[in-house]
């Protein structure tokens, strides 16, 4: 008697303990994640200036071996220029980063006066945006330049990012864009007030653009949200 009450004890002092174990199990099994990061994505520009070769400016680019000569420069520096000049140069622009972005590029300068004259007021450009199938995929078409700080001369939206699975980033687009000094007769035509009673161009003598710089800028491109619809 004495003997199975022992063993009735001890098999409830077993099933209680097993019963803990079953309860504190219950309430802490669970799953450890260390090192648990979220990373953000980003856009990333990588861009590289040429200056086209035109050996007296005349706007017909210079070929060696059937290829325009183009010659990496870091900044825009044109002096002497006089009417007829052109200035031709190709902007090559990556998206390095790893969200699709919305690229503007703008000149930014500060407009030097000569009497009453400004360098700017003679002064157009002209730009073309390529893909990276040669395909134009913007254009501006003939803008005169100096009117305001911040002229526009390319823009560009949703360009997918380059390095999303390819770690050599391919080009994205290629801005050429030229700056033309332009000729008495046009600017009589395109600004009559301005120019209409002039002889010529002395006053715009002895000019350069060392103050004119370019600005390259890519957002994140963000779609369009859907208006909810109605109920």
């Amino acid at each position: 008697m004495k003997r199975k009450l022992i063993i009735s004890i001890l098999l409830l002092v077993f099933s209680t303990v097993s019963l803990v174990a079953v309860v504190w199990g219950w309430f802490t099994e669970g799953s450890t994640f260390r090192d648990f990061i979220i990373t953000t994505g980003n856009v990333e520009s990588e861009v590289t200036l040429y200056y086209l070769e035109d050996f007296d400016n005349d706007g017909s680019l210079d070929i060696v071996n059937d290829a325009v000569v183009a010659r990496e420069i870091t900044q825009l520096n044109i002096e002497n220029i006089k009417p007829g000049d052109v200035y031709q140069y190709r902007l090559d622009i990556k998206n390095s980063g790893t969200l699709a972005g919305d690229l503007l590029v703008y000149f930014d300068f500060e407009d030097i006066e000569v009497g009453e004259k400004h360098y700017s007021q003679v002064l157009t450009i002209e730009s073309r945006v390529y893909d990276e199938d040669g395909n134009i995929i913007d254009s501006t078409g003939v803008a005169q330049m100096g009117m305001e700080k911040g002229v526009s001369f390319a823009t560009v939206e949703n360009i997918p990012p380059a390095r999303n699975f390819n770690p050599q980033p391919s080009l994205q687009v290629s801005v050429f864009f030229t700056i033309k000094f332009e000729m008495l007769d046009y600017l009589k035509i395109a600004s009559p007030d301005m120019f209409g009673s002039l002889e010529n161009l002395n006053d715009y003598k002895n000019l350069d653009l060392e103050t004119l710089s370019i600005t390259v800028q890519l957002t994140q491109h963000i779609e369009p949200s859907e208006p909810p619809s109605e109920p």
